[in-house]
């Protein structure tokens, strides 16, 4: 990703976490608009092969920014910032290690429903804010997409 100019996507939900033989990430979408989400995963995520997709939780205090972004191929990057860190998230933090399946879910009211693309992810890396390098994709989600372009439905 490094020289592209990053584009961020924050148009979800939340994030929702499955932790067992097999751990999970994935987005959770309106699903009424899944045909534009489906969209976006075969232009940004599909053609980024599952070595090179990676993502990040930065920690600050009781908060955390979820990023999950290709290293090539694309230059969309999934964030969401100032989340709680919640049961779900410490019971998934406590299982990394895995490889973990990265994908979308969409939500009907209260059903939840998994899109069947996903990625098998390995880099996958809890950090602190303190930890974070100056212009890396991590610092940018956090104190620069302020001034960069956002896309929204």
């Amino acid at each position: 990703m490094k020289g592209k100019e990053q584009r961020w996507y924050d148009d979800f939900s939340d994030i929702g976490y499955a932790v067992g033989i097999i751990n999970m990430v994935y987005l959770i979408l309106d699903s009424q608009r899944r045909k534009e989400f489906e969209e976006i995963w075969a232009k940004h995520v599909e053609p980024v092969k599952d070595v090179d997709y990676k993502i990040r939780f930065i920690e600050e205090g009781k908060k955390y920014t979820f990023i999950a972004y290709g290293e090539s191929n694309s230059n969309l990057v999934f964030y969401k910032r100032k989340l709680d860190i919640n049961t779900p998230y410490s019971k998934f933090k406590d299982k990394i290690g895995n490889d973990t399946i990265f994908t979308f879910c969409y939500k009907r009211g209260d059903n939840l429903r998994l899109s069947n693309r996903n990625k098998t992810i390995k880099d996958i890396k809890i950090i602190k804010k303190t930890e974070i390098s100056p212009n890396s994709v991590e610092w940018l989600a956090l104190e620069a997409n302020d001034e960069a372009p956002i896309i929204r439905g």
